[in-house]
């Protein structure tokens, strides 16, 4: 969508009341978010998801869950005059809906950054000539072979990821003595199920992918140029402009440097690697929220950021090895049952929580969490994982404690400004070995893509010791 067409200046009313119209003009900005200022007014002041329709360019929008905002004003003079300002949680342009519930709409479309250069196959071959005897450029030539889309059934979903080569060009130009074709090409992402869905009923899925592309592209892929799609009887589906702010929705730069990629589509059974993802994404749950919010929010001070992966890496272990025990269970049932014979009262109660737990100790859980990568690739990265999971653990405690002056005694200076990135990197590898990247693709990102934190990291190790 072209940025002139996220303004829409048109005539506005509550759903259902079509004869009370007021004029207005809707704003989206680059991430989403939507403002709609009229007028007149259409809501009392504490009215909330209220459900307005509009017609604009030619067509209709619907805008959800409405309510009052700042910037409204009512002036008594000379006239009456009023003007109102709403907020809303998402606009849908192309559709007046009667409910945000209607399930309608078959698919998803969606381009995400970084998808067409992690997907990595063209339509279009480039064939440069060269003289024989001088290897003096002669002409370049171009092959066109339509590529059919990458499909995939999310079993546990009923649902179908497709990755389709699209092309959008302008007509030829003709100049007489030469054409001119222009053509662009892009990846995108649609997400189809067998029955019909509300207007959010694909965005889990599409997030997932989005996500999985944030993590092998080592930065934020924002989702753009969202579309819900309308199957029709005869000719293309009835498309739909979707807008909404998520925090992951909005323009973002693709990054020229492919070779920093953890991994590509290309090395991947991707089938299998997204049903794996997906998976994996709800076995660990909230511990992967906080680890990806590094990567779509990395501003803030270090220390939270430092708090944030070490939890996220005390939540990965909770998660995948959930049945990683301190002591023997039996030993431990044995050693419980001593002190419940042995203490009761005020005691019992005071002792119970000290006794009850017997997950390992906060470093030896980072310690076996390393164990689940490659044991080279994670060498390589942290040096010694010995003293990273103690300076983790040190870290987490002091930030989570408040202990002013905790941390810079406990966790080496030349260390502490790495440790967020360090811990990231081999978070992501975990999560590479369990989505099913191999050995070799491990020990590969920690060269091509971390080598220079994990070189620094390893001389302030090297140091301590």
């Amino acid at each position: 969508m072209k940025e002139q067409d996220k303004r829409f200046v048109g005539s506005w009313w509550r759903a259902g009341d079509r004869e009370h119209q007021v004029g207005g003009i809707l704003e989206i900005d680059d991430v989403g978010r939507c403002r709609l200022e009229l007028v007149g007014s259409l809501l009392d002041h504490h009215e909330t998801q209220v459900l307005i329709h509009g017609k604009a360019s030619g067509r209709s929008i619907t805008v959800l869950n409405a309510s009052p905002s700042n910037g409204g004003q009512t002036v008594i003079g000379q006239e009456h005059t009023e003007t109102q300002v709403l907020r809303a949680d998402a606009v849908l342009v192309g559709i007046h809906m009667d409910s945000e519930d209607d399930a309608v709409f078959d698919s998803m479309c969606v381009s995400i950054a970084n998808l067409t250069a992690w997907a990595g196959r063209s339509a279009f071959e480039n064939i440069d000539t060269y003289e024989k005897d001088t290897l003096k450029f002669k002409r370049a030539e171009f092959k066109f072979e339509p590529i059919e889309d990458i499909a995939m059934e999310i079993s546990e979903r009923s649902e179908f990821v497709h990755f389709r080569w699209c092309m959008r060009g302008n007509s030829i130009q003709n100049h007489g003595s030469y054409r001119e074709y222009r053509a662009r090409e892009a990846v995108k992402v649609e997400v189809r199920a067998d029955e019909p869905r509300n207007w959010m009923g694909y965005w889990r899925t599409v997030s997932d992918v989005q996500d999985l592309l944030t993590i092998a592209t080592q930065g934020p892929c924002l989702a753009s140029s969202l579309e819900l799609k309308i199957e029709q009887d005869k000719g293309p589906a009835h498309t739909i402009d979707l807008h909404f702010h998520s925090g992951r929705t909005g323009q973002s730069a693709d990054k020229a440097d492919i070779d920093k990629f953890l991994f590509v589509l290309s090395d991947l059974e991707i089938d299998l690697v997204v049903n794996r993802w997906i998976k994996l994404k709800e076995t660990i749950g909230l511990p992967l929220n906080v680890l990806l919010g590094l990567d779509y929010d990395p501003s803030g001070y270090y220390e939270n950021q430092i708090f944030n992966a070490a939890s996220a890496a005390e939540g990965f272990h909770q998660a995948l090895r959930p049945n990683s025990v301190s002591l023997d269970v039996g030993v431990h049932e044995s050693i419980v049952k001593a002190v419940k014979n042995q203490f009761s009262g005020d005691e019992l109660a005071w002792i119970s929580p000290r006794i009850g737990e017997n997950r390992p100790g906060l470093k030896q859980r980072y310690i076996e969490l390393a164990e689940i990568p490659d044991s080279e690739a994670v060498t390589k990265l942290v040096n010694d994982v010995e003293v990273w999971a103690k300076w983790l653990k040190n870290a987490r405690n002091a930030i989570g404690h408040l202990n002013t002056g905790e941390l810079d005694k406990k966790v080496p200076e030349a260390a502490r400004f790495r440790l967020t990135y360090i811990t990231k990197a081999l978070l992501h590898l975990v999560i590479m070995n369990e989505i099913g990247v191999g050995e070799e693709k491990q020990r590969e990102a920690v060269q091509n893509v971390w080598w220079f934190s994990s070189k620094r990291f390893g001389e302030a190790v090297r140091s301590s010791i």
